[in-house]
């Protein structure tokens, strides 16, 4: 995306480019928030003595 940018590409190459950049961003984003919530599944679970 940055070659076409810098090189003044056209408006449907900065579009399609910018699509693809943000269904990255969020496909990383949802798969950073399942491994988050797996992570914390298997957590022990600990006794409390009281």
């Amino acid at each position: 995306m940055i070659n076409v940018l810098a090189h003044r590409g056209s408006a449907a190459a900065s579009g399609i480019h910018g699509l693809t950049s943000a269904l990255i961003a969020i496909t990383g984003l949802l798969v950073l928030r399942e491994t988050r919530t797996v992570a914390n599944d298997r957590r022990p679970l600990t006794a409390s003595v009281g």
